[in-house]
């Protein structure tokens, strides 16, 4: 019960998170969490409490530590690492999220000390450092050694992550919206909320939706982008708030 508590929490603080930012599926999963910024070493992504400003800091660096191999492999963690203007995301999670997240983590405590404690040979909390601790009960079914390194430093293979998030979301929403025709959502598809979701409340603002997604705006501006000019026209049109008092 413990442990679908946590999915259905993560489900949640994921689809929440993401119209701060919105990381790829396994950003997600290789997510570290420090309960403070001293605590914190850059080299991996992480969620860090900043205990002062009572916020989290979101962190994915654009090369870090190799989460697998154990010596000091240097490897991308942003997919779009080598591009001209990419940079590290380092995005300050509103206050306004912090007793959720908090929340999360009570529930995540609860899962380490009642099941990985017990089930999966771990002697204390700090051992499993991953914000979404994930284990299998098929460990010893498992023979790629990559796979089976993931699984022992309790990370979720990313795949498995989006299946997940897909089914709890349409369970979710066969709840709430019992009559409207949905499948649920992926992490992929995520992506595509957010963008459309920033351009709706912010016409135009494709820089906005780009660092949101941690994208080229050039590729923002061509998947999202007025394909109907007229309308695009008729918008900038009918802008009433830009401010010509410079020329008088």
């Amino acid at each position: 019960q413990i442990s679908r508590a946590l999915q259905y929490f993560r489900t949640g603080l994921i689809q929440i998170i993401s119209f701060y930012h919105c990381p790829r599926s396994t950003n997600w999963t290789e997510l570290k969490y420090y309960s403070s910024a001293i605590s914190q070493n850059k080299n991996f992504a992480s969620i860090t409490y900043h205990r002062q400003r009572n916020r989290f800091q979101l962190y994915i660096p654009r090369f870090g530590t190799s989460m697998v191999n154990d010596n000091n492999e240097n490897v991308r963690f942003l997919k779009n690492a080598g591009a001209k203007n990419s940079v590290d995301v380092d995005v300050e999670l509103p206050e306004k999220l912090t007793p959720l997240i908090k929340e999360f983590l009570s529930i995540r405590q609860c899962y380490i000390e009642y099941d990985l404690m017990t089930f999966a040979d771990v002697s204390s909390i700090s051992e499993v450092d991953i914000f979404f601790p994930w284990r299998s009960i098929r460990q010893h079914h498992v023979h790629n050694e990559e796979n089976m390194q993931i699984r022992s430093k309790f990370i979720e293979l990313a795949s498995k992550l989006s299946q997940n998030f897909c089914s709890l979301t349409y369970q979710a929403y066969l709840i709430t919206m019992p009559h409207d025709k949905q499948h649920g959502i992926n992490l992929h598809a995520m992506r595509h909320l957010v963008a459309e979701t920033h351009l709706e409340e912010h016409p135009g603002d494709f820089i906005g939706a780009a660092a949101k997604l941690n994208d080229d705006v050039e590729q923002v501006i061509k998947t999202y982008g007025d394909k109907d000019r007229a309308k695009a026209m008729r918008r900038v049109a009918e802008n009433e708030s830009i401010d010509f008092s410079f020329v008088l």
